[in-house]
């Protein structure tokens, strides 16, 4: 009940104006409501109260990622480590801040300090997989998500990251297995499906892969890569009447995509 504990926090303010605690508590009920804004103000006065809390510097740090303010985030971060360098959250928080703002460096550096000071946390071998991915290791980016996976076994996120990196690997059946996983845990995502789809393709089953992709659309109507490769898949069928339609679905959705307006197209003139 986010009113009710808003209103609180608000009430232990009014009562405690100079406690950085009771505004740090505010500022995380305003971040977690959507109000950004409001809580980098709110953080502000509790470093400003008090300047050694290196909790309220490390989510004034969190507040500014996520308003884009990265060199901003950058800053609070480094403030909350200057204080005090032992605290795993803080690291991992100033790595995602350095792998936003594509400094892979300083993110595999921060990654890698949050991990010594707790080895046990998935979530954070998940952040350092994703960075390989983005520096184009799969190998390593693979090893992390199983990693995360092992500490976390419920981790929907990590599941489907290992579905993504086991089709770029070609270990498609482990692909699938992970995605299917990542389903059962309920992530709310379509992705899982997708990443199934590419692999019932690249293994050549694609009737498995169209079911996989009309599961999609069920779930989100609104998915373009799912529209436009059910279309692929009729027009390898030859049912260009279909084709047509799932392209044109697509093609509604995102009116710019000129590869959609390619195949489209492509389906109509065999139709003539």
């Amino acid at each position: 009940n986010y009113d009710k504990a808003l209103e609180c926090c608000q009430k232990a303010v009014e009562i405690f104006p100079e406690s950085a605690v009771a505004q740090i508590s505010l500022g995380d009920i305003q971040l977690q409501t959507g109000s950004a804004d409001k809580a980098i103000e709110t953080y502000k006065k509790a470093v400003g109260n008090e300047a050694q809390n290196m909790f309220a510097w490390s989510r004034l740090g969190l507040a500014y990622n996520y308003t884009n303010n990265l060199e901003k985030a950058v800053e609070s971060y480094q403030k909350a480590i200057d204080l005090y360098s032992g605290n795993a959250a803080t690291w991992i928080g100033l790595g995602e801040v350095y792998h936003k703002a594509q400094n892979y460096v300083k993110a595999l550096e921060s990654y890698n300090k949050a991990i010594e000071l707790a080895p046990k946390v998935g979530y954070f071998y998940n952040n350092l997989g994703t960075l390989y991915y983005n520096l184009k290791d799969y190998n390593k980016a693979a090893e992390n998500y199983r990693k995360a996976v092992e500490l976390s076994p419920n981790y929907a996120w990590a599941w489907s990251n290992l579905g993504d990196i086991n089709n770029l690997l070609k270990n498609y059946q482990e692909a699938i297995k992970c995605s299917e996983k990542a389903i059962e845990l309920n992530l709310p995502s379509t992705v899982p499906y997708h990443n199934i789809a590419r692999s019932y393709m690249a293994l050549g089953n694609l009737d498995k892969a169209m079911e996989t992709l009309q599961k999609n659309i069920e779930i989100d109507a609104n998915d373009v890569w799912a529209w436009f490769n059910l279309g692929e898949g009729y027009y390898i069928q030859k049912k260009f009447d279909l084709a047509v339609e799932c392209y044109t679905k697509a093609l509604e959705l995102d009116p710019n995509n000129e590869t959609i307006k390619k195949s489209l197209a492509k389906a109509q003139a065999e139709l003539q």
